[in-house]
Parts: C-alpha cells; sequence; structure tokens
C-alpha cells in the first residue's frame, strides 16, 4: 500500500497538508529553483578534476623534487578523495526514489565513530605528512601544518578517551530526540509543520520547522533554556531551529526524509516506534 506523502515535487506527486520544503539547500537556503536532492553540480566535478590533475602534476614533481611532489600528491590526494566521496553520496541521493521507509525506533543512534575515526587519523596524516615534507613552504605553512596534526590527534584522543562522539538521534511515538552533552530535547511529531533537505559544507543536512519552539521538551527540565538558546542559534546560521547533519548518523537523508514524512502525517504510524526497526524502505 502506498503511503501518503508530505512531499511536494520531490518524488513527482503533490499532496498532503504540510509542505515539503524545496529551497533549503547548499549555501542559499531560500533559493526556490534547487531540487530536493541534485545530481554533482559542475563545482563538485571541477573540484575532482582539480585534485586529480594536481595529483598527477605531484607524481611528476617527485623525481626532481621528492618533497614538494610528497606534499603535493598527499593533499591534494585527500582533497580528490572529499571530492569523490561527495559526488557518490550526491549520485546515490538522486536515485533513491522511496515510497515510504521506516526508521530504527525507541533506540539511540549515536554518530559514526568509524567516520570519526577516519577524519581524525586523516587530519593526523596529513599533517604529519605536511610537517615532514614541508619544511621549504616556510613558518606559517609549517604552522599550519602543526594545527592540522593537533586537531587530527585531539579528535584521535576523543575518541580513545570516550569524549567523542558527543549527541544522539532518537526517534519514539511521542517525537524525534536530538541529544547532546548533558542534555537533550524531544521535538513533538505534532509540531513539526515543515520538513527540508539541503547542503551545508558539502554534508547533506535534515531541516525540521516548528509551529512553537517553546513546544519541545527539555530533559533534564532546568536544561529549558539552554535548549531554547540552541534553536535560537541554530535558526540564525542554519535557516530554521532543528538542522541535523545526518552523514553523521551514517543514515540516507532521502529514507530518512520519507520516514519523517510518515510520522508527521500519520499518527498511527508512530506506534512502530516503539519496536527496534531497521532504516529501510517498507514493504508497499
Amino acid at each position: 500500500m502506498k503511503m501518503a506523502s508530505l512531499t511536494r515535487g520531490a518524488q513527482g506527486e503533490d499532496s498532503g497538508a504540510v509542505p515539503y520544503d524545496l529551497r533549503r539547500m547548499a549555501s542559499a537556503p531560500t533559493s526556490p529553483d534547487v531540487v530536493v536532492y541534485p545530481r554533482p553540480r559542475f563545482r563538485d566535478w571541477a573540484l575532482l578534476g582539480v585534485g586529480l590533475a594536481f595529483v598527477a602534476m605531484g607524481v611528476l614533481i617527485v623525481p626532481r623534487d621528492r618533497d614538494v611532489g610528497i606534499v603535493t600528491i598527499t593533499f591534494f590526494g585527500m582533497c580528490t578523495a572529499v571530492a569523490a566521496a561527495t559526488i557518490t553520496r550526491k549520485l546515490r541521493f538522486h536515485s533513491q526514489r522511496p515510497l515510504t521507509a521506516r526508521i530504527a525506533g525507541g533506540v539511540p543512534i549515536r554518530p559514526s565513530r568509524t567516520k570519526l575515526a577516519l577524519l581524525g587519523g586523516g587530519f593526523f596524516f596529513l599533517g604529519v605528512v605536511l610537517i615532514t615534507f614541508g619544511h621549504g613552504y616556510g613558518s606559517v605553512f609549517w604552522g599550519g601544518s602543526w594545527l592540522i596534526a593537533g586537531v587530527g590527534g585531539a579528535v584521535i584522543i576523543g575518541l580513545l578517551s570516550g569524549g567523542l562522539p558527543v549527541g544522539h538521534l532518537q526517534f519514539d511515538p511521542d517525537g524525534m530526540t536530538i541529544g547532546r552533552r548533558g542534555w537533550c530535547f524531544t521535538v513533538p511529531w505534532d509540531r513539526i509543520v515543515q520538513l527540508g533537505t539541503g547542503e551545508y559544507q558539502s554534508n547533506p543536512v535534515l531541516y525540521v520547522w516548528l509551529d512553537d519552539v517553546g513546544a519541545v521538551v527539555a530533559r533534564p527540565p532546568e536544561s529549558m533554556p539552554k535548549v531554547l538558546a540552541h534553536l535560537a542559534s541554530c535558526e540564525r546560521w542554519m535557516g530554521a531551529p532543528v538542522a541535523v547533519m545526518t552523514s553523521q548518523y551514517t543514515l540516507d537523508l532521502p529514507l530518512l526524509v520519507r520516514a519523517l514524512e510518515r510520522y508527521v502525517a500519520d499518527p498511527g504510524a508512530r506506534a512502530e516506534l516503539v519496536a527496534n526497526q531497521l532504516l529501510l524502505p517498507a514493504p508497499g
């Protein structure tokens, strides 16, 4: 059975009382002419091409100047890997057309330690290579290299000590909970008036608008001023009171949004959130 959808245009259909926002995208969150799940843009392919070109140049430089060649290959190799990952993710999102989806209910979904380890390890490796082979670039470059290595090392230490990652998502019959260090808040399903998708610094973002931010439930209750300050800050910087970068939770944004559409539109569907279920297309 095909579930009712709140989407307008994203999947080629119009319905529902809650509009699905098509405007909150990339660096221009109010632009009305951007599709929900775009293919890779020219800029994405250009960054990949430039990165590959500089890596090839570094390979040619190595025989004549080993240090410069290694720095070039390492730095632009990392940039190329990021560009390739962004293109792959956008192509995957664009190809996804779920009629409906379900989500893991009643359990905290925490940020991926593996992704954070790769991030920290990548920064640390890059910094060490730049420090080791970048002597000829001057003190500013060398200082920046130490900073990069330091950031990577701090992330690795945070992982090993248990201080990272921070936060969680949880989906229950009463709403969506977003956790931070020492506090969390629940957004009731019936208070959600708009959903949106977008990109922030090449990261997929879920945007949620509410009819009353004061309706969120803070835990512990005395953290409510902190929660309201967080929502106001998010509204100023991201354009919506709730913005979640979904890639850190290894959640595909098209599937997540389709699932949230169900829970906002159909109160009866929320009962399934008491059971632990995988995020996957639901049987039609």
